[in-house]
């Protein structure tokens, strides 16, 4: 195994004020319902700081203006695809995504996750489902695929419960001998 190399050497930042930061970062190919993506940004803007990491697909996909619309109108600092998402998450004290392997990347660096999807097992094959459909149904992820639920899901994801089985798991996939550098 090799080590996450884009987190070598770097910390989680301290939150500069009281409010909670939360980074979302969803990808281009699931979330289709505006009116729902815009009502969990509504939602999350009343309790928490917002950075949203837009997907290159968001950003470049003229399928995908109404989103990125939304997105820059919630976020308090929003960010394309030339900002390494790796520095990002360490600026979080929650992440949501979609269906997206930058779930590992939080896990890795023990920031707290919760999943925000229109269909978490979107990427599944046959009958093989995804990594986040496991981790969800094994309690390890809070989700929703509702906007009304979710601030209860970011409360989820940053309670004891949630962070010790995410710790486990992350302990699990990224054992400590093979994170050296």
């Amino acid at each position: 195994r090799l080590d996450n190399l884009r987190f070598y050497h770097k910390q989680k930042q301290k939150t500069q004020n009281n409010q909670k930061v939360v980074l979302f970062a969803p990808t281009y190919n699931d979330q289709k319902d505006d009116e729902n993506l815009e009502k969990a940004l509504q939602q999350i803007k009343t309790h928490y700081h917002i950075i949203v990491k837009s997907h290159h697909g968001t950003a470049y996909l003229k399928n995908n203006n109404d989103q990125k619309t939304i997105l820059e109108k919630y976020a308090d600092e929003y960010y394309g695809s030339d900002v390494c998402l790796s520095d990002l998450i360490l600026k979080a004290d929650v992440c949501v995504f979609d269906n997206s392997s930058a779930l590992a990347e939080a896990l890795y660096v023990d920031v707290p996750c919760a999943i925000f999807a229109k269909d978490l097992d979107y990427f599944k094959l046959g009958k093989i489902h995804t990594t986040q459909y496991k981790l969800v149904k094994s309690k390890v992820i809070p989700y929703t695929d509702k906007a009304e639920n979710i601030l209860s899901t970011l409360e989820d994801a940053l309670s004891a419960k949630y962070i010790k089985a995410q710790q486990a798991c992350a302990k699990q996939l990224f054992p400590a001998e093979f994170r050296t550098g």
